[in-house]
């Protein structure tokens, strides 16, 4: 009778490959608009770009109260990013997706538009 020799590393890969396969199916697809949802910030707009060293990311970033904080504009299609100036005032809540801009002749709640695959 032949003998089967069984490759265990072969074995344990393919389990191990297996089991991140169905994590992955499982797992929910966080979408753009999950991203920007949550964020909040109020400030001035200190410095724009788009990042060529970092995927081309829409760059913005905001002196608050307590520091600077940088927020990425991809996946927005709404054109916020080009409406942003250096110097505006630009806030945003919780949980919604209106931001407010405000400039010298400018105060105005742009909604933030989101390119979506689902």
């Amino acid at each position: 009778m032949k003998s089967i020799k069984v490759n265990k590393g072969g074995l344990l890969m393919t389990c191990i490959a297996s089991l991140s396969l169905i994590a992955c199916i499982n797992e929910k697809r966080k979408t753009t608009k999950d991203y920007f949802l949550p964020q909040y910030y109020s400030g001035v707009v200190t410095n724009k770009f788009i990042d060529s060293s970092q995927h081309l990311y829409k760059k913005v970033f905001i002196k608050e109260k307590y520091g600077t904080k940088v927020v990425l504009f991809n996946g927005e299609v709404g054109g916020m990013f080009d409406l942003i100036k250096i110097g505006d005032s630009i806030s945003k809540k919780e949980g919604t997706n209106e931001v407010r801009v405000r400039r010298k002749k400018l105060d105005t709640v742009i909604s933030l538009r989101f390119y979506e695959t689902e």
